[in-house]
């Protein structure tokens, strides 16, 4: 079958500092994971509008076809592409039929996402709570990005996860929600504080205009509207060693052909 090669692949962002910041450390550890077990490793930019924007900030960003010709280029008959997405819908069915149609030699095959799994929204969960621990009338609020075609909420394990660590104080929601809605369902239920989290690999432009600005249609312009006290983080996930541990466990899982099972 030949050897085997790992592959990070992200969407990316134009922010080159939050690329620097949120992203590279996730690439770094997958790195080394790689490097410790004997395998070859590429990162790849899923997006060729976001690749060309990092390119004129001199950041080198290969696409998934690049990366693989790199491995492939290596030695490697095997690629396993480690996907940064969080949960499944069209952008990571994308990353999968464009990873079948690339016609090049080695067998390419792409692990699911972070939250495609119980013990993978688990491990997740704990990874962002202890980052922030609860505090006294302070509500969690976790912005996801949200997810085209995907049937079911993709959030649901990551809720449950929160629930079984016994942090009533979480809450997910997804770019799509209203903030105004959601911020007086917060005020009615007596929060004065919330620590605003953007639930995503990297806060790059999304996160910065829609999350953490003082507009009356963000997320934190639509909590301050409502009296509450709101604490942006304006880092993404990646910028957390334990959710890029996260990433390490489930490419291991994934290589060592035991991916954790519902």
């Amino acid at each position: 079958m030949g050897a085997l090669g790992l592959v990070f692949a992200s969407h990316g962002t134009t922010d080159g500092q939050a690329y620097r910041r949120d992203i590279l450390p996730a690439v770094e550890a997958l790195r080394s994971f790689a490097t410790a077990r004997g395998l070859p490793f590429a990162p790849a930019c899923v997006s060729a509008r976001v690749r060309e924007g990092l390119r004129a900030q001199k950041i080198k960003a290969p696409g998934v076809r690049e990366a693989v010709a790199q491995l492939t280029g290596e030695g490697v008959g095997r690629v396993l592409v480690m996907p940064s997405h969080l949960v499944g819908g069209s952008t990571y069915q994308a990353l999968e039929d464009e990873a079948a149609a690339l016609g090049v030699p080695a067998a390419v095959s792409v692990s699911g996402p972070l939250l495609s799994t119980r013990s993978g929204a688990r491990e997740l969960a704990r990874a962002v709570l202890e980052e922030h621990p609860a505090r006294r009338r302070c509500k969690l609020l976790l912005v996801a990005h949200g997810v085209a075609g995907c049937p079911n909420d993709p959030y649901v394990w990551l809720r449950e996860a929160a629930a079984e660590c016994g942090r009533a104080d979480v809450m997910v929601v997804t770019l799509g929600d209203d903030p105004r809605e959601v911020a007086a369902r917060l005020a009615s239920k007596g929060a004065t504080r919330v620590t605003l989290v953007p639930l995503m690999l990297c806060a790059g432009h999304h996160a910065r205009l829609q999350v953490a600005s003082q507009t009356p249609s963000s997320w934190a312009g639509a909590l301050v509207a409502q009296g509450l006290v709101v604490d942006v983080v304006r880092e993404g996930l990646g910028s957390i060693r334990a959710v890029r541990d996260c990433y390490v466990k489930r490419a291991q899982a994934a290589l060592d052909g035991a991916a954790p099972s519902l």
